[in-house]
């Protein structure tokens, strides 16, 4: 008889100690599967709009994506370029990421300079994750942008009216019956707060004596940053 509840015993501790086992193993699957989720629900509200293949200045040449966050929260966004042949085989693959506020939009776009490989299509995916930057949206919201088109160029002012030393980053695209003919970059780096900078981009030119016609000039504020 005692041999009998012995037993017993040890079948019960060995069902309590596989149920703890058990227990423990599914909450080790929960945390990455739950991240996971996360991630899906932030890609799930996020589009991507082809803007197109751009030649414009000098021939610099240009691949733009506009990303639309539809999230209550800033996000990082890893757009994936792939470059092909007209045989379909990869030429080349490469990464641009941009940070978008909270319902707002950013453009991701991928410069080429002339050794850079020439291609005759190109695909995208993208990837996102949660901006670390808890107070993005209000160092970007404090960031202020104005132009002035002189005639002949862009005049670009940037004020940090915030609290937060930050980098910005603009861009200058130059439009024709809507589409992007050309473009500028307008970065500002250690932005202290209370402080403006100006930078003047030129009109494009196809060469020295060749103007590319534009009839709209679009100047966006694109992200910031405070890894200065």
């Amino acid at each position: 008889m005692k041999k009998k509840t012995l037993v017993l015993l040890i079948i019960l501790v060995l069902c309590i100690s596989l149920s703890a086992c058990k227990k423990d193993e599914e909450e080790k699957e929960k945390v990455p599967e739950a991240k996971t989720n996360e991630k899906i629900d932030l890609k799930k509200n996020v589009s991507i709009q082809d803007v197109g293949y751009v030649v414009g200045n000098y021939d610099d040449r240009h691949v733009i994506v506009k990303v639309s966050n539809n999230n209550d929260r800033a996000i990082y966004v890893d757009v994936k370029f792939s470059y092909r042949d007209s045989n379909g085989n990869q030429l080349d693959e490469r990464n641009v990421y941009v940070r978008v506020g909270a319902h707002k939009t950013a453009y991701a776009i991928d410069e080429f300079y002339v050794e850079d490989v020439y291609f005759d299509n190109y695909k995208y995916d993208f990837d996102v994750s949660l901006e670390k930057l808890d107070d993005y949206e209000t160092i970007y919201n404090n960031m202020k942008v104005n132009y002035v088109d002189t005639g002949s160029k862009v005049n670009v002012t940037i004020t940090n009216n915030g609290n937060r030393t930050s980098t910005v980053k603009a861009w200058v695209l130059f439009r024709k019956d809507g589409k992007v003919v050309a473009l500028n970059s307008v970065s500002e780096y250690n932005l202290t707060p209370g402080n403006t900078k100006t930078q003047s981009i030129n009109y494009p030119h196809k060469t020295n004596s060749i103007l590319i016609p534009f009839d709209r000039i679009e100047v966006v504020l694109n992200e910031i940053s405070t890894e200065l």
